[in-house]
């Protein structure tokens, strides 16, 4: 079984919007329907759990009555960081008996243009190696910073910029989040948290339209390249 668990937390504020952005249309066309839809032509995946605020549940059954996801299975509420929302998901997945060998994928409902060769290649990955994240390669200089004054910089040559899906094995990423969770230890993905229990994850090179979108320029961004993508296929 290869389920997506698909995080739509957040708020839009730092998109300058009043509701969720991931609510914002794309293209006529909601993000997280994007997202959904990526994941729903999938032949890899199974299923489709949905994690969101109490407060949007209003919200997505608007966009579920426009669009249907016949791989969508639940919609369950997460948690006030991004850390429980995966662990909400881990305990309702843990609930359904959900078998150690079932590969999970976590991604960003703000990540909508996330492709099919992502998907499957974090899938393969993950039989081969139990666990995968989607990044690539920092271009830039990276400083590290106190008090508005850099004062070092790190070898960029092995730095990766991370996205999501994030993937493992069932029983791997519960003891991760299950790790942390006791230790009182946030971390920013899952990846870290499977890192820490000396298990290596396996880098996939992120496409670059696989971006999140954060701000309004990102949809900017998110809209060149799904307008570009219509003209390919009308060629």
């Amino acid at each position: 079984m290869n389920t997506a668990v698909i995080l739509g937390g957040g708020s839009g504020k730092r998109f300058g919007a009043e509701n969720n952005k991931i609510f914002t249309e794309l293209s006529d066309i909601p993000i997280i329907a994007h997202t959904l839809q990526a994941f729903e032509n999938n032949l890899n995946i199974d299923e489709i759990i949905l994690v969101l605020r109490k407060e949007d549940k209003d919200m997505i059954r608007k966009v579920l009555t426009r669009h249907h996801f016949s791989k969508l299975r639940s919609v369950i509420v997460g948690g006030d960081e991004r850390q429980d929302s995966v662990s909400n998901a881990i305990r309702f997945l843990d609930g359904k008996n959900t078998s150690d060998d079932s590969i999970v994928l976590i991604h960003n409902g703000a990540n909508p243009l996330v492709t099919q060769h992502e998907i499957d290649a974090s899938i393969e990955a993950v039989t081969r190696f139990g666990a995968s994240a989607v990044g690539s390669p920092v271009k830039d200089t990276i400083k590290l910073v106190e008090d508005e004054f850099s004062i070092s910089t790190p070898d960029r040559q092995n730095l990766y910029a991370m996205q999501t899906p994030q993937c493992a094995r069932f029983w791997l990423l519960r003891s991760a989040h299950e790790k942390a969770n006791e230790e009182r230890h946030i971390g920013t993905d899952d990846a870290s948290l499977i890192e820490r229990l000396g298990h290596k994850v396996k880098i996939i090179p992120a496409s670059e339209e696989n971006i999140k979108i954060t701000r309004p320029f990102d949809l900017l961004i998110a809209e060149t390249i799904l307008n570009k993508k219509k003209v390919n296929r009308n060629v």
